[in-house]
């Protein structure tokens, strides 16, 4: 007898409507169109701060290169071998590989700066 309420009840359903669902597919859809572009900044956010990360490490290590070698600037970032443990692989997150110019100043590929204090951009030591 309980099998046959069950079986007239899954009868008498009918489920959702095509309008229903197409009201959940359109929230659906607003919703990753609000998510996304969040989520794309918020990356490029993060890769910019882990790149500016990376250029304080590498000024720090320009830095402890002058002063072990008299103020001499290096002229690659291979010479800061001996401050910074696989140099050779240090890239910025965007993609690209840092460059030390003739003033001994750390560059990013990407144009990512360090910013002071009072928004003063910081390069170099």
């Amino acid at each position: 007898m309980r099998i046959s309420n069950f079986c007239r009840a899954l009868k008498n359903d009918k489920g959702f409507t095509l309008v229903e669902l197409m009201v959940v597919l359109v929230i659906i859809g607003i919703l990753i169109a609000i998510a996304v572009p969040i989520y794309n900044k918020t990356q490029a956010t993060a890769e910019e701060r882990a790149c500016q990360a990376n250029l304080r490490i590498l000024n720090g290590a320009v830095a402890q290169y002058q002063l072990d070698n008299d103020g001499a600037l290096p002229s690659t970032l291979n010479n800061l071998s001996d401050y910074i443990k696989d140099v050779d692989n240090l890239e910025c997150p965007s993609g690209g590989t840092y460059t030390i110019g003739t003033d001994g100043a750390v560059t990013c590929p990407n144009g990512h700066t360090l910013q002071g204090e009072a928004g003063d951009v910081v390069n170099s030591i």
